[in-house]
């Protein structure tokens, strides 16, 4: 599985300076969900996707390159 989406997640979070427990919260998503996708682990859904890109202010399509 390709790094670049978890290490991407990762950055974002660390930019707006929160741990993953602030963005499970305001995403209403697990911790450990937040973590699987940083550490690569699992691959955020579509959904998920969406979510993110939408909570850190960035264009879906920065992260979806990610998963090249």
């Amino acid at each position: 599985m390709n790094k670049d989406l978890g290490n991407k997640l990762r950055s974002l979070r660390q930019s707006y300076q929160l741990t993953q427990r602030q963005v499970s919260h305001q995403l209403k998503i697990n911790h450990n969900t937040i973590s699987s996708y940083e550490n690569n682990k699992f691959r955020p859904n579509l959904k998920a996707l969406y979510r993110l890109a939408k909570f850190y202010n960035v264009p879906l399509k920065e992260l979806l390159s990610e998963l090249k």
